[in-house]
Formats: C-alpha cells, structure tokens, sequence
C-alpha cells in the first residue's frame, strides 16, 4: 500500500539518527549477559506446567468432557506458548548458552517436534535487506487482502490445516526421509523444514552442517515419536486417539495465539515490491509495548513485549529487555526526544491494531 509506504519516509524524516553506538554506551554490559538460572528454571517450569495441563486435558478428552477439555486446551496453549518461545531464545543465545540449546531440544524439541534447525533462519529476519521481504520468513504485509482476511481467516480458519501440516511433518517425515531421494528431501528442506509466518518462504538449499543439524534432529523426533507409540501400544498412554486430538487442539490454539501476537509486533510498512526499509525504518516497524498487564505476560511472553528494542539489539536476553527499555526510554526522552526508538512505544495491543486497519479503510 502506498499510504504505508510514505508513512515511514515520513517517520524516517521527523526523527533523528538510531545510532545504534550512542544507544550502547547507556546499556550496563551486564545486560548483555543470560542468567543460565533464569533460563533453566524459567523454561523448566513453564515445560512442567504445560506436561501438567496437557495430562489434565487429555484426561477429559478421554473422559468424554469435550468441550471442558478444548476450553482447558485453549489455557494450555499459553502456556505452551511460553515454552516454545524459549527456541527463539535458543536461536539468539546459541553462542552465550551452547549447552541450553542442547537442553532445549531434549526436552521439548524433540519430545514436542519443534527442533531447533526449524527455527535459524529466524536470523535473517533481522537483517535490513531481508526484512519484509518476499524472502522473510516472519513478515506478512497487510498491504494486500480484506480486514477480515487478515485478522479472521488467516489467524482462525487457516491455521487449523497448519497445525495439522505441522503434526504431520515432524510425526511422520523423519521416517520417510531415507526413502523420498534427494529432489523429495530437497523439497522438505526448502518449503517444509522452517518455523515461518510467510506461507512462500523457501530456506535454500542446504549446506553440509545444515544436513548434519537436520537429519539428527530429525531422528531425534522420530525416537520420541516411536516411544509414543510404544507407549500407547503397551496401554502406557490409555486412550491414543485423545492423546493426538489433544496435541492437536493445543498445537492450533498456540498458532492462533502466535499470529494474533505477531500480527502486532510490527506496524507492517514494509512491502516486498517496495526497496528494502534501512536499519533505522525497520526499528521505526518494530512495536514496544508500555503495558505491563498481567494479559501481557501470557500474550507477550518471554520478551516479546519488546519487539522494537529485540530489533535494535538482537542478542539482549529476555530477561533483561524491561531493564534495558526503561534505561532507553527515561535516557532518550531527557536528550534526546526525537529518537526513532521513542516512536516503537505503544500503550496497548488494541492501539497496534487500530492503526493497522485504519491504514486499510
């Protein structure tokens, strides 16, 4: 859209240089390091919750309580949600938290088959010249399509199939690998291997270590896929038709939750037939939210609700993102009052929204 395209020349004009270096020196250096405590607890407990909620929902389903279990399931999916934001963090903590990423994937990557791999090209999303391009893995431009296409079909009706590609590819392809040959295999690397919003996104071909990473991951889902069906074979999973409607259910409420969030992260000014934004207009795209609601904790969590500064520093740890933000906005608003960052905060969710089909009418 047009209009959105000279709205960020026009933030781009009113607004002084990022400087991303003068940003740096008011950040303690402290903030730049993980808590391995804070992540092994944080994502540990947040896992148990979810195995607790899960079993419960299972549990009615088996039972025959439909509509409590689905209702359950949509609570869970929060939770669950938290516990796989923790690959993004893997993603951008790689080389802080090496033995972290390796955790992540014991317990929750291979077990819930989401492995870490799916996830890398997450990186090129920070990136100026890849970012809100066709080759985005994570930006959709509302510039195109209805209201209702946007916040209606795409986040709840689409979704459902997704959840059940997703259920179907890291169930099922690890086993066919060996036997689908180089194009098939190709083919599933390329457009079914990525965790990506853009339903077009192709990772390229893959490098030696990308084969490495992806066949072991792969067999790491294929193992926990096989013990459950042991498990439900030997009657140690009572009922497996509840217990995959369950996963299921969970897996589509969390993607809707997902997309409602991120539809919301940015303002979406960038267009793929557009020139790429610079650095300083994609922070200007990017969204800080100044609430603090408890609604914020399950909707935006794990950092999340910092989008914009995660944007300006990629690498700053969640749990440090609140500490860094205030540092930024009570520095910036003193000195400097036309900072490009002071233009990523935004009150609430809603106000996002707004302005996003505001833009549309």
């Amino acid at each position: 859209m047009h209009q959105q395209h000279n709205s960020i020349q026009e933030k781009d004009k009113l607004t002084s240089d990022l400087c991303r270096s003068s940003l740096l020196r008011i950040i303690p250096k402290e903030c730049f390091q993980p808590s391995a405590l804070i992540y092994y607890s944080d994502f540990t407990l947040s896992l148990v919750l979810y195995h607790l909620l899960f079993y419960a929902c299972y549990k009615l389903m088996k039972e025959g309580y439909i509509y409590q279990a689905v209702v359950l399931a949509f609570i869970t999916s929060f939770i669950f949600y938290r516990v796989m934001l923790f690959i993004h963090e893997s993603v951008h903590q790689s080389q802080n938290l090496p033995n972290f990423v390796k955790y992540y994937n014991l317990v929750n990557g291979f077990p819930n088959k989401v492995p870490l791999y799916c996830y890398k090209p997450h990186l090129t999303h920070h990136d100026p010249k890849v970012y809100g391009q066709a080759n985005d893995p994570e930006y959709q431009s509302i510039s195109s399509g209805s209201i209702w296409f946007h916040y209606l079909l795409v986040p709840v009706i689409f979704q459902f199939p997704v959840a059940v590609f997703t259920c179907l590819r890291f169930n099922l392809v690890p086993f066919l690998l060996p036997f689908i040959g180089s194009k098939g295999r190709e083919f599933i690397w390329r457009y079914a291997s990525t965790l990506a919003m853009n339903p077009f996104f192709d990772r390229g071909l893959p490098t030696e270590q990308d084969k490495k990473e992806w066949y072991v991951q792969d067999f790491g889902c294929a193992c926990a896929t096989t013990c459950q069906f042991i498990a439900i074979y030997f009657g140690f999973i009572e009922d497996g038709l509840s217990f995959m409607r369950t996963t299921l259910i969970i897996v589509y409420f969390l993607l809707v939750v997902n997309m409602y969030r991120a539809m919301a992260a940015h303002r979406y000014f960038a267009e793929p037939h557009q020139p790429p934004l610079s650095r300083k207009q994609m922070i200007l795209d990017s969204v800080n939210y100044a609430s603090d609601s408890w609604i914020c904790f399950f909707w935006f969590p794990v950092g999340t609700l910092y989008h914009g500064l995660h944007h300006v520093f990629p690498t700053i740890p969640y749990h440090h993102l609140a500490r860094v933000h205030s540092i930024l906005v009570e520095h910036l608003r003193r000195n400097d009052p036309s900072h490009p960052y002071l233009c990523t905060v935004i009150e609430s969710y809603w106000e996002n929204v707004r302005a996003q089909i505001n833009l549309k009418l």
